[in-house]
């Protein structure tokens, strides 16, 4: 997520570094389950040198248009074993750069069919045996990995060692990975819906002992389908990595992809203000807002997703509280940065949905109820952890906690968990993860 990417040297310093520096100790064990490496991350390769090989390859394109925005992004081919992505492989090792090999434990998966796949699990450590708390969080916040398989090709993200690489496919079929070390700050207020389209009933939610299956609608743009990103791809697993990091954060809850919806809509008709796209998408009584509300009935889609192709820095728009009425959500599409971000966009938007708030920091007034809908920051030495929502609103901040050394957790504040034996939450201001299991049932249950 946002600023996530950080020096490698800066891990050992800290508590995460207990992670990054005990991976080395276990390549014995590293290897998938026939004992052979997923994948390999290899040498960096010059985009220029791309472009002249595949001058009309649209995501070699991307990424050289991107570079002024981003210029210490690195590009590297990698060698990949696709078929390893099943649900019976139950540990992946990857080779990095520097030759050293880490493994991932399956945490969970699912398997449509032979063709299409996904995974996703956490680093192997002996973490919880140095911090055998209750409160130590089962699975890694920090280093995992998110995959997708469509046949030979893959799609996803790998977080280790601070730092994110991002899976891409070339139009020959290589595949590379695009790894940057930082993100800028981007702007993210929620909206708050206009209380003149009048307020309805709450409808009951369902128990937490099963999981609350969340339906979404994608719907997209004119401007959204000229981005090189597979929309239909792209959102499924941005869909089953939310599940992942959502349940990673003991909230039970799926996020099922019902269906994708291109509209014939321009967003230069709202000079490309994502408030307003969003307003039109949302409103039964705009056309475009009429073809949203027949399709999202007929699919008995709980949220719907605009994806749009917005290139000013932004994190996209969500109503905060959502009622099934303005249980919307608009995210921009960024190719260069990898459908990981997308991602990151889109689990933050929808905790907004459900009612989290950026942060409450100590001088700020009461938080509106509920009180505890707010991320996390802490301080530890020089290190500064944020967990989910926190990072948008103290990165807007000046003199936010000084000028730390920053770790993104991928894990919502929760003032009964631990990781590395440092806090993610306190009472009364920092539980999300109470929110979202006193709202996911609800949400689930906007089409009984």
């Amino acid at each position: 997520m946002l600023q996530k990417h950080l020096k490698t040297a800066v891990l050992c310093c800290g508590l995460v570094a207990l992670s990054a520096c005990e991976t080395s100790r276990l390549d014995q064990d590293t290897l998938n389950n026939d004992g052979s490496i997923f994948l390999e991350i290899k040498q960096p390769v010059a985009l220029q040198k791309l472009h002249a090989e595949r001058p009309g390859d649209t995501r070699v394109n991307a990424l050289l248009a991107s570079q002024k925005e981003m210029p210490d992004q690195e590009v590297r081919l990698v060698q990949a074993r696709p078929a390893a992505i099943k649900a019976d492989t139950k540990l992946l090792s990857v080779q990095l750069p520097d030759g050293q090999v880490v493994t991932f434990q399956q945490r969970r998966s699912s398997e449509k069919d032979a063709s299409e796949s996904y995974w996703f699990g956490d680093i192997v450590s002996d973490r919880k045996h140095r911090f055998p708390s209750a409160k130590e969080v089962d699975v890694d916040p920090m280093e995992w990995m998110s995959i997708s398989r469509y046949g030979e090709q893959l799609l996803g993200s790998l977080h280790v060692r601070g730092n994110t690489y991002q899976l891409a496919s070339l139009g020959d079929g290589r595949q590379l990975v695009i790894k940057s070390t930082r993100v800028p700050a981007a702007e993210c207020e929620p909206l708050v819906e206009n209380l003149e389209q009048g307020q309805v009933a709450k409808v009951a939610g369902k128990s937490n002992d099963s999981p609350s299956v969340v339906r979404v609608l994608v719907v997209s743009t004119n401007e959204g389908r000229l981005v090189d990103f597979d929309i239909e791809q792209g959102m499924k697993h941005v869909l089953e990595t939310a599940t992942s990091i959502y349940q990673g954060s003991g909230v039970n809850v799926r996020f099922e992809y019902a269906q994708h919806i291109p509209v014939v809509y321009s967003e230069a008709t709202r000079d490309y203000d994502l408030t307003n796209i969003l307003r039109d998408l949302r409103n039964a009584q705009h056309p475009i807002g009429m073809l949203v509300k027949e399709r999202r009935d007929t699919f008995q889609a709980d949220v719907v997703i605009v994806v749009s192709s917005q290139r000013l820095l932004t994190y996209g728009k969500a109503y905060i509280q959502a009622r099934k009425e303005t249980a919307f959500v608009i995210v921009p599409l960024f190719t260069y940065y990898g459908v990981g971000l997308v991602g990151d966009k889109t689990i933050h938007q929808l905790g907004h949905l459900f009612g989290a708030g950026h942060g409450w920091y100590p001088g700020d007034p009461i938080a509106p109820p509920p009180q505890y809908r707010n991320g996390y920051l802490t301080k530890t030495g020089t290190v500064l952890y944020r967990t989910i929502m926190a990072y948008l609103d103290c990165l807007l901040r000046e003199n936010c906690y000084g000028d730390p050394f920053t770790f993104e957790v991928d894990h919502f504040s929760d003032s009964n968990a631990e990781y590395y034996g440092v806090k993610l939450g306190a009472e009364p201001n920092n539980n999300v993860v109470r929110l979202l299991k006193e709202r996911v049932g609800e949400v689930s249950n906007f089409y009984p």
